[in-house]
């Protein structure tokens, strides 16, 4: 995530489940974000592509970071009226 309050927010959530160990909470720049080639089993894009400038530069950084067979999975707003800092 972009926001460094909601990766500590995340990391906290995730101890209190026992759920930490073995999942890292990032905080960064999805366009320009170097994560290790092919270290992720699977990565989440919920609601962020149509904040970008480079919407295909964030998919390749993902894209790079999963191992053969991962999975992502990306969600988007539904309606173009909503690609605003509120959706």
């Amino acid at each position: 995530d972009f926001s460094p309050e909601l990766c500590e927010w995340t990391r906290r959530a995730l101890a209190a489940r026992g759920a930490l160990e073995g999942n890292p909470v990032i905080a960064g720049d999805l366009q320009t974000l170097e994560l290790p080639p092919a270290s992720f089993d699977a990565a989440v894009c919920a609601e962020v592509l149509e904040h970008l400038d480079d919407d295909a530069a964030a998919l390749r950084v993902l894209a790079g970071a999963l191992r053969p067979g991962g999975l992502l999975m990306v969600t988007v707003p539904a309606n173009p009226y909503r690609y605003d800092w509120t959706d």
